[in-house]
């Protein structure tokens, strides 16, 4: 009887043990859920200029966890992250603790933006959505001068290539203008041509490579027009320049760029590209108006003598049937063959390709370095876009280091790259800090400087690496 006693309050003392227990867990539980972050968003202004940024400061209070901070997309203002710190109190022994991360906005526009909602994802699993705030931006001083401002607010540089240099009226000169350099470079407008009235001049679509850095937009944005000279001559244009402002300076810049000169062959072109009327009068006279004479036709009878065809012709032999059955799935099978091999050349791949192999063959055929290396740049940049299976005219530095891991090898990159940089030192030369210098093409010393039999070793390993990228 004392066995069964003992036993029961044991039962009973262990029931109230996990039940306790049980109910601390579900309390402590509900706290914790609960007591969800509170988030709070302010600016340090909410004016500023176009140059100067602003410090967006994110408050989180009842919570220890670092959040993931994940901004909507927007093209009025850059959000990169300055810092963070944690600040802990502790009044009348209640203890309480906060974290602020910072950001710098930068405007890329003038008047009222909206900085757009942030999304903070806790390890938790808690998500919480701030409002979207307002921030003015006042104008930039006025710029009167010559050439008009382009837009860019930061800095820069600026070169620009033509391509070929020589050749006949009518035929086309592709002129590029390559501004690299950090901002809000996504608003640089094109800068304007002074040109003479033999040459007839068309836009083409803007090229970019940019990605979001620590004062705006890096990288490259690339301006192309097609010349077409209507006369025989050779032309020294006035140099490209463009106007900036640099926050840095707290004032404007004009960048300038020359225009490597360039000559035509041939006969003049009127200014509708020397269309003339090909049409050849017709060798058969014409008739005079009036009524249409009718023509009789006779109808010939069937000769009775004549024999049928199914008497003519012979009686079908084994092999004629083995042919008649065989031939239509042979015909099909062919069919589906050409229709295959004309459905891969419309692919960027082929096409890549084919531009890339008649570089290689028109660097070959070059009569001087300078020709000869601006085909295989070109070479070098139709078989990286093959390889990645996409059509594409600029290639740079900074695609081909966010290409590597993702579409291309790390040994790919880096022969790429190696090859590339050669041919930027010997095409344009080098300035200060390792940057391509603006001076004329015609000027380069790298080219000189290079011998005939080192030109035709780079030739031989960069059309091997192209080659290889095509498979």
């Amino acid at each position: 009887m004392m066995t069964i006693i003992h036993t029961t309050k044991l039962a009973n003392f262990l029931k109230r043990v996990l039940g306790g227990s049980l109910l601390l867990l579900l309390f402590c539980g509900g706290i914790a859920l609960g007591n969800s972050p509170k988030v709070t968003v302010k600016l340090h202004q909410n004016r500023t200029s176009l140059e100067e940024p602003v410090t967006l400061m994110i408050r989180i209070e009842g919570s220890r966890e670092a959040p993931e901070v994940v901004p909507e997309e927007s093209s009025e203002v850059i959000l990169t992250p300055r810092g963070q710190s944690t600040s802990v109190q502790i009044i009348n022994g209640v203890q309480s603790m906060h974290q602020d991360l910072y950001y710098a906005v930068f405007p890329q526009r003038e008047g009222t933006l909206t900085i757009p909602p942030l999304e903070l994802r806790f390890p938790s699993g808690a998500r919480v959505r701030t409002e979207p705030l307002s921030l003015e931006v006042l104008p930039l001083p006025a710029w009167k001068e010559v050439p008009p401002f382009s837009g860019l607010v930061g800095s820069g540089d600026m070169r620009c290539l033509i391509h070929p240099r020589e050749g006949k009226t009518g035929e086309p000169r592709k002129l590029t203008v390559l501004v690299r350099g950090r901002g809000n470079m996504r608003d640089l407008q094109p800068p304007e041509l002074l040109l003479p009235g033999e040459i007839k001049v068309y836009e083409e679509p803007v090229e970019e490579s940019l990605r979001p850095g620590v004062k705006g937009y890096e990288g490259i944005r690339a301006f192309s027009w097609s010349l077409i000279p209507l006369r025989e001559g050779s032309w020294d244009l006035p140099p490209v320049q463009l106007a900036l402002f640099n926050p840095e300076i707290g004032g404007y810049q004009v960048m300038e760029a020359p225009i490597p000169s360039f000559s035509a062959q041939g006969p003049p072109l009127s200014e509708g590209m020397g269309t003339v009327d090909t049409q050849e009068p017709s060798p058969f006279p014409e008739e005079p108006p009036g009524e249409k004479k009718e023509e009789s036709r006779e109808i010939p009878l069937r000769d009775p003598e004549k024999k049928a065809l199914g008497d003519l012709l012979p009686l079908p032999s084994p092999e004629f049937f083995l042919v008649f059955f065989l031939l239509p799935p042979l015909l099909a099978g062919c069919g589906e063959g050409i229709r295959r091999f004309f459905r891969g050349r419309k692919t960027p791949q082929y096409r890549m390709i084919r531009r890339s192999r008649r570089a290689l063959r028109e660097a070959r055929r070059a009569r001087n370095p300078e020709d000869m290396l601006a085909w295989l740049h070109k070479a070098l940049t139709w078989g990286i876009f093959a390889r990645l299976r996409r059509e594409g005219e600029l290639l740079t530095q900074d695609l081909l280091q966010s290409l590597e891991g993702n579409e291309l090898g790390s040994q790919e990159v880096q022969e790429a790259a190696r090859f590339l940089t050669r041919l930027e030192k010997m095409l344009y030369g080098e300035g200060e800090k390792g940057k391509p210098s603006l001076k004329r093409i015609s000027e380069k010393p790298s080219t000189s400087s290079e011998s005939k039999e080192s030109l035709e070793s780079f030739e031989r390993d960069l059309t091997d690496f192209v080659r290889r990228l095509w498979r």
